[in-house]
């Protein structure tokens, strides 16, 4: 019987994942600052499903959409080498919902909490490094 989370899609996309990590995996400690990138994708992912929610989208249906999306925008990245920013300019549409949501994201200072995130994943990681003797 298959997998009730079985998908051939998702297969190919952990398989990409999986290959494209690998290096990063074999690098010290101190040197995997992104792929703590999962972990906070995920929060991410939890607060657009909390906002369908909050729009009043069953908990099903914003789970989905927002897992769909999160898959979506991942394979495309993946399959593609033109910048991220080129990536979503192609699909946003001008005076579209996408152009409307983005631009109170970029208000909201998303890139600024990003990097703050990061930079803090990053002093986290050296200083467990230092701690675990791995420098």
């Amino acid at each position: 019987m298959e997998h009730p989370h079985s998908n051939p899609n998702r297969e190919l996309f952990v398989g990409i994942y999986a290959t494209k990590l690998k290096e990063l995996h074999d690098t010290p400690y101190c040197y995997r600052d992104f792929s703590e990138l999962e972990r906070m994708s995920l929060r991410c992912v939890e607060a657009m499903e909390k906002a369908g929610l909050a729009l009043g989208l069953t908990r099903d249906t914003a789970r989905l959409l927002t897992l769909q999306t999160a898959f979506g925008a991942a394979k495309v990245a993946l399959e593609s080498r033109e910048e991220m920013a080129l990536l979503r300019q192609r699909v946003t549409s001008p005076g579209g919902t996408t152009e409307r949501a983005v631009g109170i994201l970029q208000q909201g200072g998303l890139e600024t909490l990003f990097a703050q995130a990061l930079t803090g994943a990053r002093d986290r990681s050296r200083e467990l490094a230092e701690l675990l003797g791995e420098q």
